[in-house]
């Protein structure tokens, strides 16, 4: 087992920013919008933010977000879809599942 390395403490403070920036839009986003407009945007940002990907070349991870614009920008398309398409895959599902939850809770109300 490894210890408490620089890569792990990254990670640990992004990810407390992440979960920190996602509790303050939840909160925000309760004002302006529906729930379910609500819930389908939290779930995105959800992935965008805490979904990590191999960086090509080096065994390390990094956020997929970061990954994908750094490749297009250096003219690596395929390096960049390859690392999007399991998010891009993995947000429609989850939309999916939030859509459904929305339909049955709001059933249940009713």
């Amino acid at each position: 087992m490894t210890g408490f390395t620089a890569n792990i403490a990254i990670w640990f403070i992004y990810n407390m920013a992440a979960i920190l920036l996602i509790a303050v839009m939840w909160q925000w986003l309760d004002n302006f919008f529906t729930s379910i407009c609500r819930n389908v945007f939290m779930v995105t940002l959800l992935i965008l933010l805490l979904i990590p990907s191999p960086v090509p070349g080096v065994e390390l991870f990094a956020p997929t977000w970061l990954i994908v614009i750094f490749e297009w920008a250096l003219g690596h398309g395929d390096v960049a879809w390859q690392s999007a398409e399991p998010v891009i895959y993995f947000w429609l599902l989850s939309c999916l599942a939030t859509l459904i939850h929305h339909y049955f809770r709001r059933q249940r109300k009713n």
